[in-house]
């Protein structure tokens, strides 16, 4: 544990902070450490730990006199991380110096406002060193310089000018009031480098080279510099460039907002890479005197635990582009919904992933973390649930958005089995769901915060004409039911939560469905209603029938996912797989023949091209294509054979790994 002496140093935003100690032959030493936004440790020059921007990103304590883009008044749950570590293979005999490299990271990112003022200072730090028996706390005698990096900002970027390694000026710390929150030990997954890619030189213009990382990433340039004292080096990021070689920063930010690492030269050699900047790309500039340039792919140390292939290359894209556009929105402790423009927790693109995310990755400890930051982010008093977590503004709605405090425990549960939590979190669940039943009219959610959003689908191809009260009440709906099979899970009584979910039931067939035409509307309304089992047969087979015909999606961020989620459930898999692969506008081989090896946020492709929201779907490969149902007694599988000529594909659950191939009419399913 961390102690409650805080030390800051003067406003710098890159201090580098320094105790030494003595140590005997034979002693061990330990550290708990928390340095606010991000900390890198070393210890006698070395690094201690492979560990990246930790501590993990938290709503970190009160904010105050904050201007929101998006008008908020909420009360919110404080938390900061700390982290121990082992320091005892580093130790030498006689004098031993601690330091410590500190960040702006989100505790003081101040710079992009768009979203309103989030900073919460300037960079400080708490420990406690322990050597043997004996303990050293961080106070007055710590100190501190400034250090190479003059600025940095986890928008933007970093600045360094290794000509300020040779100052040797130490100034003593101060002692700062610790955070008004609660100080826990952190459990989730840092961020690390997770492989090294050699970028391909695509053009060489004087001293510029334009790199091709050959695919969407997120990471940092390392590279030797080589120029003369004084001399600079830029790097600039972008995901897509013009034919000319020029980058293109339209959906990485824009003009306004380009992510870049700088660094001048002391005149000596070095290999050099950014500390506390991380970037989403795939093309990069060089301009200046560098040689040997890697790309480090950087996110949270979650291990990829399924595989999938097939006969069909759109399918195999599609699980390879989700796959690396998760990982590129897994970082310091959240899920995002960009790795560059935005970066923040949305609650909506957050809770509908999860259930993929959980199937396909090692992600128990990250999702155990972020349901948390849920937590954090609701009024304890009114039950509204922040559109991202950790908050930081944002826009949404109060369903798709504010009912990830329902549906991220609820995936949680199914894959992890874990009742504890459930304990923890029904309480949260229930206020959401008197939130939502205080901002309804005829049992219909009609409105979220008063001057806020209050959306229901998003990014749909054509401009929504689906009622947001639809989406939010189907919402409403599923949140009920699954409270009350949590509920009962735990031992408690859901019959109330069931009869309130069959009154919004029969009100939202009373609001939305037109006997006349047999359907509840356009853009996906017959999937909402299908998956609440409120359709009949003839409204199935038109619906059936629009998608076969269309072969295209035009639906948004959450009827995509249902859309496929129906047809599979109705034994019209080859549809859906038709769906998920055409080449037309409104679909992901639309993407993929463009070269994206990333997923879009929009199906036009023309803002970000690294968001994992419409990746929900992929779930489906597995649960109809694949037939794997992990959520029995027994891990069982009931492949689709006939909807391709081969498939292939395997998941590890907390019952075992099972694989499943087919291969025509061969089928072979095996379970370890």
């Amino acid at each position: 544990m961390i102690s409650d002496n805080w030390i800051t140093f003067g406003g710098e935003e890159a201090p580098l902070a320094v105790r030494r100690f003595e140590a005997h032959k034979g002693e061990s030493a330990s550290i708990s450490i928390c340095g606010l936004g991000f900390f890198l440790l070393y210890l006698n020059g070395k690094e201690v730990s492979p560990d990246r921007f930790v501590p993990a990103w938290t709503d970190y304590h009160p904010r105050y006199n904050r201007r929101l883009l998006y008008p908020i008044s909420d009360t919110f749950t404080h938390r900061v991380l700390y982290l121990d570590y082992d320091l005892t293979g580093l130790l030498k005999e006689g004098e031993n110096e601690l330091s410590v490299l500190l960040g702006n990271g989100w505790y003081g990112q101040n710079r992009r406002n768009i979203e309103g003022d989030f900073r919460y200072g300037s960079p400080k730090l708490s420990f406690v060193l322990t050597i043997g028996g004996r303990t050293v706390v961080s106070d007055e005698t710590v100190t501190w310089k400034p250090s190479e990096i003059t600025f940095n900002n986890v928008y933007y970027g970093e600045k360094q000018d290794l000509r300020r390694l040779k100052n040797d000026i130490y100034l003593p710390a101060k002692r700062c009031p610790a955070p008004e929150a609660t100080v826990e030990k952190q459990t989730c997954p840092p961020d690390r480098v997770i492989r090294t890619v050699e970028p391909k030189a695509l053009k060489r213009e004087g001293n510029r080279v334009l790199y091709d990382c050959g695919e969407n990433i997120t990471g940092v340039p390392r590279f030797l510099l080589t120029a003369k004292a004084g001399g600079e080096v830029v790097c600039r990021f972008a995901e897509e460039i013009f034919e000319d070689g020029r980058l293109f920063y339209q959906f990485t930010g824009g003009e306004g907002q380009i992510q870049s690492f700088s660094v001048i030269s002391d005149g000596e050699n070095r290999e050099v890479f950014p500390k506390f900047g991380l970037f989403g790309f795939r093309y990069f500039e060089v301009i200046g005197d560098a040689e040997n340039v890697k790309v480090d792919v950087i996110h949270s140390d979650i291990r990829l635990t399924a595989s999938f292939h097939s006969s069909d290359e759109g399918l195999n894209w599609l699980f390879d582009a989700y796959v690396r556009t998760q990982e590129n929105n897994m970082h310091w402790g959240t899920v995002s919904d960009c790795p560059h423009r935005e970066r923040l927790g949305y609650t909506g693109d957050g809770q509908l992933t999860c259930d993929t995310a959980m199937l396909l990755f090692d992600s128990e400890a990250l999702y155990r973390k972020w349901i948390r930051d849920i937590a954090d982010s609701q009024d304890p008093v009114t039950g509204h649930v922040q559109h991202t977590a950790p908050f930081y503004g944002g826009g949404g709605g109060p369903g798709g958005w504010g009912g990830a405090m329902v549906i991220v425990p609820y995936r949680f549960y199914r894959h992890f089995g874990d009742k504890e939590l459930v304990k923890t979190y029904l309480p949260n669940m229930k206020k959401y769901l008197s939130y939502l039943r205080s901002h309804s009219e005829d049992e219909i959610v009609v409105r979220e915060e008063e001057h806020g959003w209050c959306l229901g689908d998003w990014c749909t191809p054509e401009p929504i004409k689906l009622p947001e009260p639809l989406v939010n009440t189907y919402f409403r709906i599923k949140c009920l039911e699954y409270t009350a099979f949590l509920s009962e899970e735990v031992g408690e009584d859901g019959t109330a939560l069931r009869e309130e979910a069959k009154a919004v039931r029969e009100a939202f067939v009373n609001h939305f469905y037109d006997p006349g035409k047999n359907t509840y509307g356009n853009q996906g309304a017959d999937a909402f209603a299908l998956d609440l089992g409120l359709g009949n047969d003839a409204l199935y087979e038109a619906f059936r029938e629009h998608y076969a015909v269309e072969n295209r999606f035009d639906t948004g961020i959450f009827g995509t996912d249902l859309v496929v989620k129906v047809l599979c459930a109705h034994g019209d898999l080859k549809i859906a797989l038709s769906l998920l692969t055409s080449e037309k506008y409104g679909s992901f081989g639309y993407e993929r023949v463009r070269g994206a090896t990333t997923l879009w946020e929009d199906w036009n492709g023309l803002t970000s091209r690294d968001h994992p929201m419409f990746g929900a779907c992929v779930r489906h490969l597995f649960y109809s294509l694949l037939g794997i149902d992990p959520f029995g007694e027994t891990l069982t599988a009931h492949p689709a054979v006939g909807a391709l000529p081969s498939f292939s594909g395997s998941v590890l659950t907390k019952k075992g790994r099972i694989t499943v191939s087919v291969e025509g009419e061969k089928v072979e399913v095996t379970v370890s």
